[in-house]
């Protein structure tokens, strides 16, 4: 009956990880879900998964998360994870709250209250069915379809294998693409796409510089994505997301410890350097092919030559991971010596590839054409303004796009702030920007008590909304939060990042359990095995002599349980 009901988990948890994948697919070939129109009909599918499972829990049928049997549901208690959902909730709130002060668009408003509400219930959702569950690898599976699904389907738009509005903006304005072409994916905006890539570049690099016991065809699947992500995330130009990409790196690379750092560093090193020259073989594609003139032809001789370079790079980059992780699983002063010289030699190389194939082509964006940096900086000064004029109720949904060129200091075209973060203040004022502060604080917190690796993919979604518009696309919060509960819960095998080691009172305080509980095992199976052998010489052991035995056990126990 048990095994039966384990089956039945399984099986409950492998649907969900399925339909968790379609969802997070599907809200990106829906531009993001940036359009609040596309968003209703998968808000009502989340609110309507959020109020199954919390049906689940509250009669008793219990989801994977919550354990088996009748009634686990119901008497597991609220956890930290599930508490983590009423944040998002309290952001809905204050938007129905706003519309009693007569908001700049009540439609904004009322869509605002419907998105956050849906995002609280998703996340109630991932709690239930993947945060408790035996194992990660169905929900893993299922960020990596999706992960996939961006990274190779942004490569192959950008050589023309499919057509896909605005999947390319092609100019010849230097201000805004240095090779006349960026990559702008489904999401319809360079930026966007930059930030989730190299969110997905860190969570490749995450899985293949931990030693995840229960992952090894995850680690190997990562082999695959790294560098392509890295090819991609350079073809968007997005000076921004290299900015928190490179920060990410370096929060991944403070919380690795030991063999996870020198893997870190290994494979950073190595997939930048077969990314970028994945990026010299097809950056100068889609300038012609996604052209007004070449839009209506099919594939080009040229262009399937460099696919074919593509794959055969991306084939070496993934024998280039196998090598390291082979290497990174040698022990002793020489393995770890051959490891520091082998990270110095792609650091190199890896910057020499940088320089020679990128620079060439895209030092304007690095090294020049800041207007659009000073653009934004009208919209913060202006979005600033606005703010002190209604700092604790703010202005409902959609405030920046109804009301910004009242106060426009000078002429300029921007129905978006271009922050997340003050886009919530003028929404719906200071104390709607402290709950999401908080809320964003509770999931670093959550994330650093459990695999703090996750935190590097972390930094880049939570770092580039400050300068752009992230959070206004549904599938950045969908990943958010996938990433939040996919880190935030502890699992058997996990060993990057020094969680283990070092971990807050409440993880200590389980490991001191499991601690003790192991030596009463061991004590006990020791008595049975001399029980074992008196029986078999036919001795008189004394029923004394094993109740003291017992009782030393129950005492060492105690001691150190306190």
């Amino acid at each position: 009956m048990a095994e039966r009901q384990k089956a039945d988990d399984a099986g409950a948890e492998c649907a969900s990880a399925a339909a968790l994948a379609v969802l997070l697919i599907v809200s990106a070939l829906r531009y993001g879900m940036y359009f609040d129109v596309l968003l209703y009909r998968w808000e009502a599918a989340m609110l309507l998964a959020g109020a199954i499972s919390f049906l689940y829990r509250c009669f008793g049928i219990a989801g994977p998360a919550m354990g088996t049997g009748k009634g686990a549901g119901a008497a597991a208690p609220l956890s930290f994870g599930y508490t983590l959902a009423l944040w998002p909730l309290l952001l809905s709130a204050l938007f129905v709250l706003g519309l009693a002060f007569d908001p700049a668009s009540t439609l904004g408003t009322w869509n605002g209250a419907l998105r956050w509400a849906g995002y609280a219930a998703f996340l109630y959702t991932l709690e239930t069915w993947f945060a408790g569950s035996r194992s990660s690898r169905p929900f893993t599976a299922a960020l990596q379809a999706a992960a996939a699904f961006i990274i190779w389907g942004s490569l192959a738009g950008w050589l023309g294998w499919f057509r896909f509005p605005d999947f390319v903006m092609v100019s010849g304005d230097a201000r805004l693409t240095a090779v006349g072409a960026r990559l702008a994916g489904y999401f319809q905006y360079a930026n966007m796409l930059g930030a989730v890539l190299g969110a997905l570049l860190l969570l490749q690099l995450v899985w293949l510089a931990g030693k995840r016991s229960d992952l090894p065809l995850i680690r190997r699947f990562a082999g695959l994505l790294a560098a392509p992500a890295m090819t991609a995330l350079l073809l968007t130009e997005s000076r921004g997301a290299w900015l928190a990409a490179a920060a990410g790196w370096a929060v991944g690379l403070a919380v690795h410890r030991g063999e996870e750092r020198r893997g870190w560093a290994l494979h950073s090193g190595w997939a930048v350097l077969a990314g970028a020259s994945g990026y010299g073989l097809v950056v100068g594609a889609a300038a012609d092919i996604w052209s007004a003139e070449g839009s209506g032809t099919g594939i080009s001789a040229p262009a399937l030559s460099e696919t074919a370079l593509l794959l055969s790079a991306a084939a070496i980059a993934w024998l280039g991971h196998e090598l390291l992780g082979r290497m990174g699983q040698k022990t002793g002063a020489r393995a770890g010596l051959s490891g520091w010289l082998a990270i110095a030699g792609l650091a190199v190389s890896a910057v020499y590839a940088l320089y020679r194939v990128v620079g060439r082509s895209a030092a304007g964006r690095v090294i020049g054409h800041f207007e659009t940096a000073a653009a934004r900086r009208l919209f913060y000064e202006d979005g600033l303004a606005l703010l002190r004029e209604s700092p604790w109720i703010g202005y409902g949904g959609n405030s920046w796009r109804a009301l910004h060129r009242a106060v426009q200091s000078r002429p300029y075209v921007g129905n978006e702030v271009h922050s997340g973060y003050l886009d919530m203040a003028l929404n719906i004022g200071l104390p709607g920007l402290l709950v999401l502060l908080v809320f964003v604080g509770l999931i670093v917190l959550r994330v650093w008590r459990g695999e703090r690796a996750g935190l590097a993919p972390l930094a880049v979604l939570l770092l580039h909304p400050a300068v752009d518009l992230d959070m206004s696309f549904g599938f950045y919060w969908l990943l958010l939060l996938c990433l939040a509960v996919l880190f935030g819960r502890r699992v058997k095998g996990w060993s990057s990042g020094g969680a283990d080691a070092v971990c807050a009172r409440g993880g200590a305080r389980s490991g001191s359990e499991e601690a003790v509980r192991g030596t009463a095992r061991i004590g006990e199976a020791g008595i049975r095995a001399r029980e074992r052998r008196a029986e078999a010489g036919r001795s008189q052991p004394a029923h004394v002599d094993r109740s003291r035995a017992a009782a030393a056990v129950r005492v060492t126990a105690a001691l150190l349980a306190a």
